[in-house]
């Protein structure tokens, strides 16, 4: 996205009314870009009250009806659209061998089926801007942890997912970027707190019983400890490179020292762990000369 000239421009964010997407919606919004903010409550749209350069846009990422909805809106209002943030996104916890595949189902349509729904519906009109596709994943498609492992295995799959669609889209000229947040104050959790709840009450007395009954104990200072951290406003100026970069880069990893540096060794872990023990195993000079050729 040219940043110059903006004034025909615009962005789709969905989850736009909460967190990293209200968050985005401002930033954008407040440097010219027109922003077609996606929610799906009602009760969620005066979250845009007061903003300038912001239409609000009712989007259910799970219903090819309601975004194809949103696409007529969008082409109505005679706007380029430049680019897409795919933003809405469900949390879960719990031991997986505890959870149904329904459990599983609810998250993945909404973390990964839905992102593929809204692009397909809105690949035409970024192919003829040449637009980008800005998919919000997080540092838990990178690492894995015990108990949210529904959440992890959705944002691995948008990771591989994402740089599917980068290789299959560069011939049309459009970018695809990946966001990765570390921890940050989102509306994530806190509105998936009823949900979790109601299905571990349904686990209290499973062999993860003592776990689980430690997030139905202390969700409420669980909310505060989210309430505590870090504003996500450095996530939306990541967005707003990744847009707006003549050269964007293929990842962004937004997060603390001690987390990037939990990354970085468990990317080194899994190198080690891939080279390790079989004939065709490369030598310690030939892995660093690749390190070496892959920093420059």
């Amino acid at each position: 996205m040219q940043t110059d000239d903006k004034s025909d421009q615009s962005v789709l964010i969905t989850g736009a009314n909460g967190g990293i997407g209200l968050v985005t919606t401002k930033l954008l919004s407040g440097r010219g870009i027109h922003v077609f903010a996606g929610y799906r409550g009602a009760d969620t749209v005066n979250s845009f009250e007061g903003l300038n350069n912001v239409t609000p846009v009712k989007i259910d990422v799970t219903s090819v009806d309601s975004i194809r909805e949103a696409l007529n809106t969008i082409t109505q209002s005679g706007r380029t659209l430049k680019g897409i943030v795919n933003n809405t996104g469900l949390s879960d916890y719990g031991p997986l061998l505890e959870m149904t595949t329904e459990s599983l189902e609810r998250l993945i349509n909404v973390n990964l089926y839905g992102v593929h729904r809204v692009t397909s519906v809105f690949i035409d009109l970024l192919i003829a801007s040449q637009g980008r596709i800005i998919n919000i994943s997080s540092i838990d498609g990178i690492l894995t942890q015990r108990f949210t492992g529904a959440y992890s295995m959705s944002k691995h799959a948008l990771e591989t997912y994402s740089d599917v669609l980068r290789l299959e889209l560069e011939k049309f000229g459009i970018k695809v970027c990946v966001i990765e947040p570390g921890s940050f104050n989102s509306s994530m959790f806190k509105n998936n707190i009823p949900w979790i709840e109601s299905r571990l009450e349904q686990i209290k007395d499973s062999r993860y019983a003592q776990e689980t009954s430690f997030v139905l104990e202390n969700s409420e200072q669980i909310i505060a400890r989210q309430n505590a951290l870090p504003d996500p406003s450095v996530v939306g100026e990541a967005i707003f490179k990744a847009l707006s970069s003549s050269t964007p880069k293929n990842r962004y990893l937004v997060a603390t020292a001690d987390e990037t540096e939990r990354v970085v060794k468990h990317l080194l872990k899994l190198l080690s762990e891939i080279n390790e023990d079989h004939d065709t195993a490369l030598s310690k000079e030939r892995l660093q000369a690749l390190v070496d050729k892959i920093l420059i």
